[in-house]
């Protein structure tokens, strides 16, 4: 008998946010301070069913190099070699075959790493070549996919994981069939002088869930069972608004600058000048291309997924863009193991690793999260090996020794939480300033402040002096 279970090895996508000043400094030119990494995470099993275990796993970080905090080119960005491998002692307890299906995601880039222009297709399309998976030490094809994540979100096992799938399903909300109504209005007779931000609204009571797509969209409310959808409007305007699966033609009414409110109308008319009809399939793939390396499958769900993320009270989906943004995509490497009864593999797979920087410190601080809970899934876990091959110092790293080659650490067992070390070019780090945000205030304007209260006072004082003078020749 043969068995075919889906199991998941998950890696990459948890962004964190953290703001940080440093020592009291003072710049010729303002910049940032902090740039955002993508945390790495372990395997993971999806469901109850696959007796497949992992006896050891080995992770090996290569970091010879710090990634600068800043790409102008794609090709300088992809120069970058810092690697994380991930090596899977697999064994199948069973006694039946078991065919092992694998998801590996590697494509989340870090803030330093968007170029917002048309190389940021060459980053995605080069990634998966400079990287790849192994079984017993010999390559394995493996297939390229693509989900939706919401940008600077952190990955999760419940929500990324069911986004790989196959068949045009939109996660079943917006299906292939559902009519998509198009309306282009022209708007008109709106006072632009007295409200330059003036907008239009229109509202919806859904029966079920739809979607409103406009890009002049400005936002959604919902009051007394109906959602009022809003957009910028001025005189002369022509924008486009997608009804899916809602079929009444919009009736817009104007509003005054920040208001979209009864007792803020303004006036103002909309023309119609065209109304077309088309499937949600049509309209989801329309921005779709086969040069860029996603399949049909991957956009349509993507596409469906971020209009599913946006939804309000789980029932009207606002969005104001008509594609998927490159740093929305989240690319996978898919392939399949096929162990026989008591078999055991050894799979590696490899990816690139990008760390959270903080120039707050000084010398900067490099932190790399590699999330190690969703290997909890698998129906057991061995030891862990966790080596790291670096000419750089780990900066608060308890429990690693160093090695001729860098730092490692062993654990009996899966640890509780995540793996999380920086780096740093000296084994003296300073810290940023206790003041924190006031600390980066007083860094950035701090002097120029204290300079401009000198000069005020030097001229006061001076002023009164003269006065003072004057005064006493009168007498």
């Amino acid at each position: 008998m043969k068995a075919r279970l889906l199991c998941l090895a998950a890696a990459a996508a948890c962004l964190s946010v953290a703001v940080c000043a440093g020592p009291v400094t003072v710049s010729a030119n303002s910049a940032q301070t902090h740039w955002q990494g993508v945390d790495v995470s372990g395997a993971v099993v999806q469901g109850g069913d696959c007796p497949v275990e992992v006896g050891h796993e080995t992770l090996t970080f290569n970091l010879g190099e710090f990634p600068s905090n800043y790409y102008e080119r794609a090709e300088d960005f992809l120069a970058y070699g810092g690697s994380v491998s991930a090596e899977y002692t697999f064994y199948n307890p069973a006694d039946y075959a078991v065919s092992v299906a694998l998801a590996f995601p590697f494509g989340l880039l870090p803030s330093y790493g968007y170029m917002y222009s048309e190389e940021e297709e060459l980053l995605y399309s080069q990634l998966p070549s400079r990287f790849g998976v192994t079984v017993n030490g010999e390559a394995v094809s493996c297939a390229v996919r693509h989900t939706y994540h919401p940008e600077y979100s952190q990955f999760s096992v419940e929500s990324d994981i069911p986004r790989l799938r196959d068949g045009l399903d939109g996660d079943g909300l917006f299906l292939p069939g559902t009519e998509v109504k198009l309306y282009t209005f022209e708007a008109y007779g709106v006072d632009d002088k007295t409200y330059p931000s003036a907008c239009a609204a229109f509202d919806i009571s859904p029966e079920g869930p739809c979607g409103v797509v406009c890009g002049d969209v400005r936002g959604a409310s919902f009051e007394d069972g109906k959602y009022r959808i809003s957009m910028f409007a001025d005189s002369g305007d022509t924008f486009e608004v997608y009804m899916i699966g809602a079929h009444a033609r919009p009736q817009l009414t104007f509003y005054r600058d920040g208001g979209c409110g009864n007792g803020t109308e303004i006036e103002g008319s909309a023309r119609l000048l065209s109304e077309t009809s088309l499937s949600f399939e049509e309209f989801a793939l329309a921005q779709w291309s086969e040069d860029s390396g996603i399949s049909r499958t991957d956009y349509y769900n993507a596409y469906a997924d971020k209009l599913a993320s946006s939804l309000v009270n789980d029932e009207v989906a606002v969005c104001s863009e008509r594609a998927l943004r490159p740093g929305e995509l989240m690319r996978w490497y898919e392939y399949e193991l096929d162990f026989a009864p008591g078999e055991t593999l050894v799979n590696r797979v490899e990816a690139p690793i990008y760390p959270e920087i903080d120039m707050g410190y000084k010398p900067a601080l490099h932190t790399y999260t590699y999330l190690l809970s969703p290997a909890s899934t698998w129906k057991s876990f061995g030891s862990l090996d966790v080596i790291i091959n670096t000419p750089f110092y780990v900066i608060g790293g308890e429990g690693f020794t160093e090695t001729e080659n860098g730092y490692a650490k062993s654990f009996d067992g899966l640890p509780e939480g995540e793996l999380v070390f920086s780096l740093a070019s000296s084994p003296e780090v300073e810290g940023p300033s206790p003041f924190g945000g006031l600390g980066y205030f007083l860094a950035m304007f701090g002097v120029p402040i204290l300079i401009a209260l000198f000069v005020i006072t030097g001229v006061v004082i001076v002023a009164a002096l003269l006065l003072y003078r004057s005064e006493n020749r009168k007498k």
